[in-house]
């Protein structure tokens, strides 16, 4: 594993992870043309540790053999307060529950021999990483209560329920004990799991943003190389229709007798070169050529509108604005960072 920080592995997915949760924890597979693709919905930024009051204590199952256990063998526990939130300590018993998963999670996803002494200089971030995003979560429990937001018993028990029975229907795992070793989880801590994910959801809904955005009515022609992209601009430049030269030029086999035309979208959902050239263009006026991951397109716009936002464009603002607010209560917060468990800044201090 390169020598950036473990924590890049680790902060967005660590446990909406997808908790499995029935979907994928990775986005598809992009088309095969530059089309403006709705975005993936964003991971939760901080769904990764307990917080103080609600914590499972087992700290997994994992075999004397396991990546995890082998990492755990380095790590340095502290058995006094390791941080306080508004007088509230945060201590190992919950916090080691996290950090186990977090080395799941970061075991996986890259090559890490933890008996590497580099690797365990990095431990010392990690746990750092985790504490930090231990005390995001006790502030996001303050937003949500503040918020009035609750998460019954009832609502947790029918999303595991809906979770088991698809894990059970499916034939990736032999049983529902079976995934949740497999996926380093205890009954409890998938509970905790669920219940944070329920809340960090409602917690992002009630958010009040603006439902409008600016859209872009977008037509393109594809092509293979750049030369061929610039002969299709100056065709355009001396007066031919785009249309006409999209069904004699483009590549996108699904546009081309269409004149190219791709619809409305919000710029915050297309290739982000397509946007930047979309956003400088008045209605009727074309680009020069522009090189994507697909080859070479030319745009044009047809109209420009303030229309309602997508589902997507949404889901972005209205996390962009529970970010804020955890932002803001971490400026208010009374928050005391008790350890430092990384050791290569300690060594250079």
């Amino acid at each position: 594993m390169p020598a950036k920080r473990l924590s890049v592995l680790l902060l967005s997915a660590i446990v909406v992870l997808a908790v499995g949760c029935g979907s994928p924890a990775v986005p598809t597979e992009a088309p095969d043309t530059p089309t403006p693709t709705t975005a993936p919905e964003a991971a939760s930024p901080t769904m990764a540790a307990p917080t103080p009051g609600d914590l499972p204590s087992d700290p997994g199952n994992d075999s004397a053999s396991s990546p995890v256990e082998t990492a755990m063998q380095y790590v340095k526990r502290v058995d006094t307060p390791l941080a306080r939130v508004n007088g509230e300590e945060i201590t190992w018993e919950y916090y080691e529950p996290s950090l186990r998963q977090a080395l799941r999670i970061v075991s996986r996803q890259g090559n890490v021999d933890w008996n590497d002494a580099a690797m365990q200089l990095r431990l010392g971030q990690l746990q750092n990483d985790v504490l930090t995003q231990t005390v995001d979560r006790w502030l996001l429990r303050k937003m949500a209560a503040d918020q009035g937001i609750a998460i019954s018993g009832e609502e947790v028990q029918s999303k595991i329920d809906a979770e088991r029975a698809e894990i059970e229907a499916g034939e990736m795992y032999d049983s529902w004990q079976a995934y949740l070793e497999a996926n380093g989880f205890t009954d409890r801590s998938f509970e905790q799991v669920i219940h944070d994910t329920l809340m960090l959801g409602a917690l992002v809904n009630v958010q009040e943003v603006d439902p409008l955005a600016e859209q872009l009515h977008v037509a393109h022609i594809v092509v293979g190389d750049a030369a061929k992209a610039q002969e299709v601009v100056d065709k355009l430049n001396a007066g031919e229709d785009f249309a006409e030269l999209a069904a004699r030029y483009s590549q996108d086999e699904q546009t081309k007798d269409s004149g190219g035309d791709l619809g409305w979208f919000s710029p915050e959902l297309m290739l982000p070169e397509l946007a930047a050239a979309a956003m400088s263009l008045e209605p009727g006026a074309f680009s020069a050529p522009i090189q994507t991951r697909y080859g070479f397109t030319v745009i044009t716009v047809l109209e420009r509108a303030m229309r309602e936002a997508e589902p997507s464009v949404l889901a972005q603002r209205k996390q962009a604005a529970m970010l804020a607010i955890l932002a803001e209560e971490r400026q208010k917060a009374d928050i005391d960072i008790l350890v430092n468990f990384d050791q290569t800044e300690e060594e250079s201090d």
